[in-house]
């Protein structure tokens, strides 16, 4: 509508292994900008991913069951006239505050963004759910969708770090076409670090 906008940025889980982004994270969410950041959170970046972020991803847990019924309440109460608003505008004080109680804000909380997730990305009705919420609010949401690399492709799936960046293969077997015949900037630079 007229009155925001929103900006949606896709990310990997690999991004969160840089300053820049939290640099980013860092001013969106204190100016309130109404972005929308989706986490695509597969696990790996190239290589499984290690260290207290990644271990951070793992330990936030909010059934997605909230956010549907959170939805459903709030669009009844929305066509409540006049009082329906202030109602919602209550039970998300109160929701806050509980919240702050029983669940530990994330980093992203407090960064200022508002934390959803994590959302199984391979649910589209639970994906649906998840931004239709996000793009009603008028702050900084943080979308954390979680995704299996190569779902639904069983090569892809068996070697999720071969089809990270792949090169031409055959579809039915997963097998590249050609056959490696001399090394890339990443397999003599991986060698000799491995040598040091």
């Amino acid at each position: 509508d007229g009155d925001h906008y929103n900006v949606i940025a896709l990310f990997g889980d690999g991004a969160l292994t840089g300053g820049m982004m939290y640099e980013a994270m860092n001013d969106a969410g204190h100016s309130k900008i109404p972005l929308i950041l989706i986490l695509n959170d597969n696990t790996m970046s190239i290589s499984k991913n290690v260290g207290a972020v990644a271990k951070h991803l793992r330990n936030l847990r909010i059934s997605r069951h909230y956010f549907y019924a959170k939805n459903i309440i709030e669009n009844s109460l929305n066509h409540i006239p006049i009082v329906g608003i202030h109602i919602i505008n209550r039970l998300k004080k109160i929701k806050r505050a509980v919240r702050r109680l029983v669940i530990p804000g994330t980093m992203f909380d407090d960064l200022g963004f508002k934390y959803m997730g994590p959302v199984d990305g391979h649910d589209l009705d639970a994906l649906i759910s998840a931004f239709d919420f996000a793009k009603a609010e008028k702050t900084p949401v943080f979308i954390h969708v979680q995704t299996k690399k190569g779902k639904g492709y069983a090569p892809a799936e068996k070697h999720p770090a071969r089809f990270h960046g792949a090169e031409p293969f055959d579809v039915a077997t997963g097998v590249p076409v050609k056959k490696k015949t001399k090394a890339n900037y990443t397999d003599i630079f991986s060698t000799v670090m491995v040598k040091l």
